[in-house]
């Protein structure tokens, strides 16, 4: 059995709340089960204004361009079709530890539009 001070250290490293430790935990599953998860893939980021290629639909290949920024995301399902016909209902989560790399985001979406990371943006 820990000592106290072994648990005090082991509790304060997910927060002070037990909602924060709790966030922490389900995110530690998370980042350690990412790979595994058949739905997890690769996203890119898209900007029209800084793409290389802003009217290309077809043929595109995002691996090879240098303003569309890769993502681990997961693409989930999020309600399927109804009796009545409804739109089913896509969902993508970003993995936990993903940090904000894109470079126009700041100018664009921040400061012009007081928008918290990822709002904004397409995939």
């Amino acid at each position: 059995m820990p000592s106290f001070a072994d648990y005090k250290r082991m509790t304060l490293k997910g927060g002070t709340t037990t909602g924060q430790h709790r966030t922490y935990d389900s995110q530690s599953i998370i980042e350690a089960t990412w790979y595994d998860d058949p739905s997890a893939c690769i996203g890119y980021l898209y900007s029209y204004e800084y793409d290389d290629e802003p009217d290309k639909n077809i043929g595109l290949h995002p691996e090879k361009s240098k303003t569309k920024i890769p993502v681990d995301i997961k693409f989930m399902i999020s309600t399927y079709q109804s009796l009545d016909k409804d739109a089913v209902d896509y969902r993508i989560m970003f993995k936990p530890s993903y940090e904000c790399n894109v470079p126009y985001y700041e100018k664009l979406f921040e400061k012009k539009c007081g928008a918290t990371w990822p709002v904004g943006l397409i995939i």
